[in-house]
């Protein structure tokens, strides 16, 4: 039998106190970390995983009291056989569109606007000025025209017929009105100047 000499025997004692020592960290756990205080804005209200040890406690949140208020501006009326309609808000105008158009007033809720025709898609420009694709053109050989109105006082601007039967998608540009069809066409439509093109 070999024997042990006073180097090995050192060296086992040593990696056996460190094992040991080693297994005592990791059943204890590490110690307690600290944070500094911290305190939001008021009035604010933060997401989860709010505190900085990731605990999802949130002493400090305020979220809402009371109820939402609630206001109706209208029931709206149509000869559709399933009236469908969205909402759309705009910088000074509530919109909703779908079997028909509405518009109201954001501060009081007068309304402003009523158009019977069926209006699919409808969009706010970056000046306020309000797009709609109508399913009325007043035309015979077009069946949807798109319509601006204007940003003040919701006054029709603009009427261009367009040769799109249906209608997939109004996207607002700053100077142009893009319309998507279900054939895959691209129409545009320049509010001011009239100009359209189709691609």
């Amino acid at each position: 039998m070999p024997s042990i000499t006073r180097r090995r025997l050192l060296g086992g004692s040593l990696a056996l106190a460190a094992g040991g020592y080693g297994t005592y960290r990791l059943h204890r756990g590490a110690a307690a970390a600290t944070f500094d205080a911290w305190t939001p804005a008021p009035g604010t209200w933060p997401l989860r995983r709010y505190d900085p040890a990731n605990t999802a406690h949130n002493p400090h949140a305020t979220p809402p009291r009371e109820r939402p208020t609630l206001r109706e501006f209208t029931t709206l009326s149509t000869s559709a056989r399933r009236p469908s309609y969205s909402p759309l808000v705009g910088p000074d105008y509530v919109v909703v569109y779908g079997s028909g158009l509405a518009a109201y007033a954001r501060d009081d809720g007068s309304a402003a606007r009523t158009v019977a025709a069926a209006t699919p898609r409808a969009g706010f420009g970056p000046d306020g000025h309000l797009h709609t694709v109508s399913l009325e053109s007043d035309t015979d050989s077009a069946p949807t025209a798109v319509v601006g109105y204007e940003a003040a006082d919701l006054r029709e601007r603009y009427r261009v017929p367009l040769d799109a039967d249906n209608p997939r998608g109004l996207t607002v540009g700053t100077d142009e009105v893009y319309l998507g069809t279900e054939q895959g066409t691209l129409h545009g439509v320049d509010a001011d100047g009239g100009r359209r093109w189709r691609g």
